[in-house]
Formats: structure tokens, sequence, C-alpha cells
């Protein structure tokens, strides 16, 4: 079953544990997809403030109007941030930016994703390494970021959108190097979410 709209209970429901009410959530490429429907669900559940990434601003720009277009009459605010996943010093830009603005993320999404066709002896290390960079290495720079916020508002919370695609090994190979990067990603958020104090930090959806 393909499902392309807001859950009822989601769009209709008052009960108290879906509210977001008062929480920031971060996406990470956010602009259209799977993470557009979350965004649009966190929305509809109170959400204070809605920040998506992206790589290029006119996408940004179009997705964040259709939001603040069909949720205008909720008080949620919503905001596009260009940041490039493969680049480290971007990512430390961005939460920078957000703590000089007092925005504090409470919940983080991932979602963003590097994909290149082919399989792993076609691509070699390079083109492989390069999907890591985003899918991998990116999730935990962000998840670093996040946790070393200054924590005066208590548990913080991580979903993360994997793939099918990392629990069959006998997928298609030309989707190797994104599979197994995706797969090392969800196992590092995993580890990590094990690593910590669960009065402080984290539920991890994946």
């Amino acid at each position: 079953m393909i499902q392309n709209s807001p859950q009822k209970i989601c769009k209709n429901s008052r009960l108290p544990s879906l509210s977001q009410d008062g929480r920031t959530v971060l996406f990470t490429g956010g602009s259209a997809g799977i993470c557009y429907a979350i965004a649009e669900n966190f929305a509809l559940a109170g959400a204070n403030k809605i920040i998506i990434t992206g790589r290029t601003r006119p996408k940004l720009d179009e997705a964040i109007a259709r939001l603040a277009h069909d949720h205008n009459d909720r008080d949620t605010k919503f905001e596009g941030i260009v940041c490039q996943m493969s680049d480290s010093s971007s990512i430390d830009q961005m939460f920078d930016n957000l703590s000089a603005n007092g925005d504090h993320v409470d919940v983080l999404v991932f979602n963003a994703a590097f994909n290149v066709e082919g399989s792993l002896s076609d691509h070699g290390w390079e083109k492989t390494w390069e999907q890591f960079m985003v899918n991998t290495r990116a999730l935990h720079q962000l998840c670093d970021r996040l946790h070393k916020q200054e924590q005066v508002k208590g548990k913080y919370y991580i979903v993360n959108v994997s793939t099918g695609a990392i629990h069959d090994s006998r997928g298609p190979k030309n989707l190797a190097s994104y599979s197994l990067a995706k797969a090392y990603g969800t196992l590092l958020i995993q580890r990590l979410a094990d690593e910590k104090d669960a009065s402080q930090m984290v539920k991890v959806v994946a």
C-alpha cells in the first residue's frame, strides 16, 4: 500500500502522546518525498518550528512555501537551510548558526542520501567512499553536534529514514554502494544510541 497523505490519527487526534508542542525539528533532505510527508505530520502534531535542509535554495524555498501555505492554521514556523551533507564544514556552520539564533534542535530526522548507481567493482573505492561521506559520516557528525547542544530541554530524539535495501544482501547490484553505506549508517545510529544515557538521549526510530 502506498501512503501519500498524512495519517488520520496525526491529522485529527489530540492525544498528548502525539503532541510535538514546543519542539524544534530538523530534517536533512526534506524538500520532497517521504521526509516532506514526515514534516507535514510534525506540523499537524504542533511542532514549534520545522527546519528543512537541502542542497539548493530554489527547491527549499518552494517546499517551505508549500508547508507554510498548507499549515497556515497553525503556529508552526518553517525555515529552509542550504547545507551540503558531504561537507563537514557546512554541517558545522549550520549548527553554529542555529545556536547563534537560539534554535535548540529537539528532534533530528535523517533522510538526506547520496546514491550513485553501479556495482562496487564499477565504482571503485572513490565513488563508494563518496556515498559513505553522506550516508554514514554525516550522520555521525550530525549526532555529535546534536548531543553537544546545551541540554536544557531534556531528552532529544532521532528518526532515521533508512531503506529496505539494507536488509537484502542479494538486492540490486546497481545499488551496492548505496545499500552498504546506508546499512553502516543505520548501525552507527543504533550504536550511538546504545552508548547514551536513556534518561538524557535518545529514542531512535529507523
